[in-house]
């Protein structure tokens, strides 16, 4: 059975590209962001779970969630946000590490994204994983990238960074550094190291 690799970094570090990149080699990638948009769809336990507890105004019309809206309410209020992660937390590690160990059989080595790693009481439920690879950027540079998205303007922004751990908090946790402070083919080229480093841990595991 292959590696079970963490990746970690703070948000509009660079985690989906470093994905994207090490999906192209044929690493299983389970992302934790997507499991819980699987998790809050129409109909499922956990949006009706979301709604009993911050309201039917956060149901749009079609059955979906205003996930935009959500979002403005937790990155407000340390309680709703706390709330909101004791419906959705328990749900996700559960999917990621049925995903994980069955993406484990078939690939020389499994990244699990988990922006919220490094998080006191997030991370001794995933005392699974092998190894963990750790991204950072700039707050500066995240930043920049968060006023990009649709939806976030600077305040959020500044809100949104503020909520996180910092590098320092992850650092412990972390066995590999990528940076990405610089061009994607810098990034790239970091990643190509990463997944032979990977590869070479794996066919020691």
């Amino acid at each position: 059975m292959g590696l079970i690799v963490g990746l970690t970094g703070g948000i509009a570090s660079g985690k989906s590209t470093v994905s994207q990149f090490l999906a192209a080699q044929g690493v299983a990638i389970i992302d934790t962001d997507l499991l819980s948009r699987e998790l809050v769809a129409p109909h499922q336990p956990a949006l009706t779970l979301i709604a009993q507890a911050f309201g039917q105004k956060l149901i749009k019309p079609d059955g979906s969630l205003n996930r935009e809206a959500l979002r403005h309410i937790i990155f407000n209020d340390p309680i709703a946000r706390a709330k909101l992660e004791s419906i959705l937390h328990p749900a996700i590690r559960a999917l990621a590490y049925q995903r994980a160990q069955a993406a484990a059989v078939q690939s020389p080595y499994v990244i699990v994204v988990i922006a919220l790693l490094a998080e006191p009481q997030v991370r001794p439920h995933y005392s699974w994983l092998n190894r963990v690879v750790g991204i950072r950027a700039t707050p500066k540079l995240q930043r920049a990238r968060l006023l990009q998205r649709p939806g976030i303007d600077a305040e959020l922004a500044i809100q949104m960074l503020a909520a996180q751990s910092t590098d320092e908090q992850r650092a412990p946790l972390v066995d590999d550094w990528l940076e990405n402070t610089g061009d994607l083919t810098q990034l790239e080229t970091q990643v190509q190291q990463l997944h032979r480093h990977l590869l070479a841990q794996s066919n020691t595991h």
